[in-house]
């Protein structure tokens, strides 16, 4: 019965353990993972940004500003559309403060980006090539570096988070082994327990058997 009732004890062990497991999981595929993704679009988005900017200010074609315009708006509309998904899913303060500092970074870089463009439309080249190697490249090296930096501090998260349900999957394998070598151990003992209970006396009546068929009938019998 006590074997029984520790097999039931591990089998429900073993299946709160999976529950914990799959729980843990899901938060980490629900947040962080979303999070992560778009931390990483919006870090795309101004990746080409950046090189977009570049290409307008140092072309010899004027229109290329107009041509690209649209795209840039859109571009623009899309990281500040993140921007607002990302902010309610931050977590702790230092991820609160890189993120306030992107903000303050990414406004830096949009001033410059808007000057060095005014000044190639307004055909001011060598102007516009002045504000994009002191202005707007710096900044947005910046920008992109701090993007960066977010980006890698939501992957360690992930992976503290991976480390956790690790160890709590291991934890969980070395509880369910241990009840099952008690387990074992209880069910050997039990055994033994039940044999010698059924042999001793087996073996006392084929003695007893012998001594009498011998003929030997002074032997007391313990009827207890």
């Amino acid at each position: 019965m006590l074997v029984l009732a520790l097999t039931v004890v591990i089998a429900v062990a073993g299946i709160w353990r999976l529950n914990t497991i799959a729980d843990a999981t899901s938060a980490m595929m629900a947040v962080p993972m979303a999070k992560e993704r778009m931390m990483s679009e919006w870090h795309t988005q101004t990746f080409a940004a950046v090189r977009r900017t570049a290409a307008i200010v140092k072309s010899n074609d004027p229109s290329l500003a107009e041509f690209f315009k649209a795209d840039g708006a859109k571009t623009s509309g899309r990281s500040t559309e993140l921007i607002k998904q990302i902010e309610p899913l931050l977590e702790g303060k230092d991820e609160r403060a890189l993120f306030d500092r992107i903000g303050q970074l990414r406004s830096a870089y949009a001033k410059a980006r808007d000057k060095a463009i005014k000044a190639r439309t307004d055909g001011d080249p060598d102007g516009a090539a002045r504000i994009l190697n002191e202005e707007y490249i710096p900044a947005a090296d910046a920008y992109e570096g701090a993007l960066a930096d977010l980006v890698k501090m939501q992957h360690e998260h992930i992976d503290t988070i991976a480390a956790g349900i690790k160890a709590d999957n291991n934890n969980g394998a070395r509880m369910i082994g241990v009840l099952a070598t008690i387990a074992v151990l209880l069910g050997a003992l039990a055994s033994w327990l039940l044999t010698r209970g059924i042999v001793r006396p087996i073996r006392e009546a084929v003695e007893l058997a012998e001594t009498v068929a011998s003929g030997d009938l002074t032997r007391r019998i313990d009827a207890s």
